[in-house]
């Protein structure tokens, strides 16, 4: 009986010790909900600050078989940052980094233009395509080009076109869409136009601020409201932002919940100096008008300010920064008296 007893005690014991060295041997389990660690690519070089300040990372499909990865631009040398401001008679040293795959049969080029805004080219040139991919299939390309002792003010764009080249005619016949790339300037001179630097009014998100902002405080039947704005840039803005401008009223309380009476949207300085192309540091002074309807009754209006995002259509939030300026809805308040003319027959 006691053999019994020490041998079921023995294979306890020794189920124990089997079971405990397992547990030491065997990997600890990760935990499904836990955050798995980022992998690190032996082959990968490391990024240095000025290269990731000039180098912008995207994913535009061209085609179906050529995608831009990666761009960046140099300046006379040195990488330059986004938005790049461009100097007279500098060099300027454009890498385009692409995923390629095969493309159908055929010789296509891709058509690149420096382009102002308003349309203009200030350079262009043609790139070939190779008829066949890399081996990783990773193409990059250099453009090259001095640019003139004076360019007009406002933003221009890096426009790519994919051409396929062997047309019956000779003329190139563009192969997807245009590719715009909105992220180069000219500074404006807006000194004559800006209004005083104030204490700072108000933030949008966190990108600009409102420092200094001159309007009517009375207006007329048909006279134009004129607004004014001085933006202090604080952090880039990589999504186009649309300005909003309104007037409300008659206002009948503080709080001015009444109907819109007239509003206008308007990218920057009527498109010519869009918010992807301002810098931190920067001061943008904009321009906006409404001309009071002749609908309106004597009161008490006010005048909005704000802004939203071009593509999405959503507000960019406002903070107010100072004691006396009111906020709602994403806007700015500014109060504003309307003054109806009465007609030659009532005065008689």
């Amino acid at each position: 009986m006691r053999h019994v007893e020490h041998a079921t005690i023995f294979v306890v014991f020794l189920s124990l010790v089997v079971w405990l060295a397992a547990c030491a041997t065997s990997p600890t389990s990760t935990p499904t909900n836990a955050p798995t660690p980022a992998a690190h690519s032996p082959e990968a070089s490391p990024t240095t600050e000025a290269e990731a300040a000039s180098a912008a990372p995207l994913a535009i499909e061209m085609t179906p078989w050529l995608t831009l990865q990666a761009w960046q631009v140099s300046l006379d040398g040195r990488p330059a940052d986004f938005p790049v401001e461009l100097p007279p008679n500098a060099r300027v040293d454009i890498t385009l980094q692409w995923q390629m795959a095969s493309p159908p049969g055929g010789v296509y080029q891709i058509d690149a233009q420096l382009r102002h805004v308003l349309g203009t080219a200030a350079w262009q040139t043609l790139l070939p395509l190779p008829a066949s991919p890399p081996t990783d299939g990773v193409l990059t390309q250099s453009l090259t080009f001095d640019l003139p002792a004076s360019l007009p003010e406002g933003a221009y764009a890096l426009v790519l076109t994919v051409l396929r080249t062997d047309t019956a005619d000779g003329v190139g016949l563009p192969v997807g869409a245009a590719q715009t790339l909105m992220r180069f300037k000219v500074p404006l001179d807006q000194a004559a136009d800006a209004p005083p630097e104030t204490e700072p009014l108000a933030r949008f998100g966190d990108a600009i601020t409102l420092v200094g902002v001159h309007l009517p405080t009375e207006a007329r039947v048909f006279e134009s409201v004129v607004v004014l704005a001085r933006w202090r840039v604080d952090q880039p803005i990589d999504d186009d932002w649309t300005g909003l401008l309104s007037i409300v009223g008659p206002c009948q309380e503080a709080q001015c919940d009444a109907a819109t009476v007239t509003k206008i949207e308007e990218r920057p300085l009527r498109g010519l100096y869009p918010t992807t192309v301002w810098s931190p540091g920067e001061q943008v002074v904009t321009t906006m008008q409404l001309a009071v309807p002749p609908t309106v009754m004597n009161g008490r209006y006010e005048v909005r300010l704000g802004w939203k995002e071009t593509t999405s259509g959503a507000r960019i939030p406002v903070e107010p920064l100072a004691e006396h300026v009111q906020v709602t809805d994403g806007a700015v308040r500014f109060p504003l008296t309307i003054i109806v003319q009465e007609s030659e027959e009532t005065n008689e």
